[in-house]
C-alpha cells in the first residue's frame, strides 16, 4: 500500500510538472511583442531591434518591437505587467525601474511585478552642451547654475539622463530648468539647436555628434575617464562617488514560468554571442554583458541600494 501511494505521488508530481515543461518546449508558437518604453530612433530602440532580428531567426517566430513612450518608461512597463505572464510580452528595461519611484511622485515601484530575463549591455553617460553655451567644465556648469537659478536648461528622456539633470541641480544647490522629451534623439537635437543648454546622453549614441562637434562634451558619468575618451573628465573627479551606468536588459511579467524565462535567456545570450552582433554593439561603445536571470536580479538589487543611497546623499526628492 505504501509503495503504491509512493508511486502515485511520483506520478502526480510528474503530471504537475508536465504542463510547464511542455509549455516551454512549445514556446514560442506565435509572435513575441517586445515593448520598448521610448520613442523610435533612440538607443533603446536600436539595441532592441538589433537583438530582435536575430532572436526572431533563432526562435522561428517574429519578435516585434512595440514603442510605448511616456512617463519616463512607466507606461511601457505597466503595459507588460498587465499582459499575460506567458513570455509573449517582454519589456526592454534600464534603471528607470529604480529611479522613477525615487524621482517622480506619480511613479510606483514596479520591480516586484516583473521578472528578470537577461542583462544585455551597459554604458556610461556623457554630459553634453550646446557649442554656444559658455561653461566648458563641470565646475563652470555648476557656477552657471548658481549664478542664474532656473535659467540653465537640462534636457532628458528616460531614467538615468533625468537623474543626471537632477544631480546637477542637487550638487549646484540651485534650481535648473529640467526639460523632459519623449525620446533621447529629440534631446540631442534640442541640444544641437540651442533649444536647451545641457543634456545627458549615452556615451555610445552621442559619439557621432561629438565627432562632428555638433555638441561638445563636459564630463562622463563613469567612475573614471574612459579609455576610448581619455580627454573627457569624469564627474567623479569633481564630486566623489558619482557613477551612473546605464544597463539595458529584458524582463517579463513576474508570474512567467521559469522554464520560459530560461529559454528566452538562453536564446538572447546566444544572440549576444554572435560575432556580428558583438562587433556592432562594441563599435557603438557599449559593453556586451549577457548572463543568467539570477545575475541580472542581483545587479538590479545592488543598483537599487546604491541609487537610493545616492538620491539621499544628493537630497533629491520626488517631484
Amino acid at each position: 500500500m505504501r509503495k503504491a501511494l509512493g508511486l502515485s505521488l511520483v506520478a502526480l508530481a510528474a503530471m504537475a510538472a508536465t504542463p510547464a515543461a511542455a509549455q516551454a518546449d512549445n514556446f514560442p508558437s506565435r509572435t513575441i511583442r517586445w515593448v520598448v518604453p521610448y520613442a523610435p530612433g533612440g538607443p533603446a530602440d536600436f539595441i532592441a531591434r538589433l537583438v530582435a532580428q536575430k532572436l526572431s531567426e533563432r526562435l522561428g517566430q517574429t519578435v516585434i518591437i512595440d514603442n510605448k513612450a511616456g512617463a519616463a518608461g512607466d507606461i511601457g512597463a505597466n503595459d507588460v505587467i498587465r499582459a499575460p505572464a506567458d513570455g509573449y510580452t517582454m519589456l526592454y528595461v534600464n534603471p528607470f525601474l529604480i529611479t522613477n519611484p525615487l524621482s517622480m511622485k506619480a511613479s510606483k515601484d514596479l520591480l516586484g511585478s516583473l521578472k528578470p530575463v537577461i542583462l544585455m549591455t551597459s554604458v556610461p553617460m556623457v554630459l553634453i552642451r550646446n557649442p554656444k553655451f559658455p561653461a566648458t567644465t563641470f565646475t563652470e556648469v555648476l557656477d552657471a547654475i548658481k549664478k542664474k537659478p532656473g535659467e540653465v536648461t537640462c534636457g532628458s528622456s528616460g531614467a538615468m539622463p533625468m537623474v543626471g539633470c537632477r544631480l546637477l541641480e542637487s550638487v549646484a544647490g540651485a534650481e535648473i530648468n529640467s526639460v523632459i522629451y519623449r525620446g533621447q534623439a529629440p534631446v540631442v537635437t534640442a541640444t544641437m539647436s540651442g533649444e536647451i543648454n545641457l543634456a545627458f546622453d549615452m556615451s555610445n549614441t552621442v559619439t557621432p555628434y561629438l565627432e562632428a562637434k555638433q555638441v561638445l562634451p563636459i564630463a562622463t558619468t563613469a567612475a573614471k575617464r574612459e579609455a576610448a575618451r581619455p580627454d573627457i573628465p569624469a564627474i567623479a573627479e569633481s564630486v566623489d562617488g558619482v557613477e551612473l551606468i546605464v544597463w539595458q536588459g529584458a524582463m517579463v511579467a513576474k508570474d512567467t514560468p521559469d522554464a520560459i524565462v530560461q529559454k528566452l535567456n538562453t536564446e538572447i545570450n546566444a544572440v549576444l554571442a554572435i560575432p556580428e552582433i558583438r562587433e556592432r554593439v562594441v563599435k557603438l561603445g557599449l559593453t556586451v554583458d549577457g548572463g543568467t536571470p539570477d545575475a541580472f536580479a542581483t545587479l538590479i538589487a545592488k543598483d537599487k541600494v546604491r541609487l537610493t543611497d545616492l538620491f539621499k546623499k544628493a537630497k533629491i526628492e520626488p517631484q
